[in-house]
């Protein structure tokens, strides 16, 4: 991401601090105002919120249930094959 001020994107910003090349306030602003562009992104992140509640009793017990329930059906069948 390009600064803006011809600096390598790629060099981590406390480096460029530790240099004299940036502020440390004007980058903690420049951080900051990305976050608040993008913190509207975390309620759309979890739209379907409501389903580990399904899942969760679904793949920790329904399942379970199933495969076990029909192995013991399956092992004891008097002639398997």
């Amino acid at each position: 991401m390009d600064r803006g001020n011809g600096l390598d994107p790629s060099i981590d910003s406390t480096v460029l601090w530790i240099r004299g090349k940036i502020d440390p306030l004007q980058e903690n602003a420049r951080i900051m105002s990305i976050y608040r562009r993008n913190i509207y992104l975390g309620s759309l992140h979890m739209a379907a919120s409501f389903l580990p509640s399904i899942f969760v009793p679904l793949v920790g017990l329904v399942f379970p249930a199933v495969a076990m329930a029909s192995l013991f059906l399956y092992i004891e069948q008097e002639e398997i094959g």
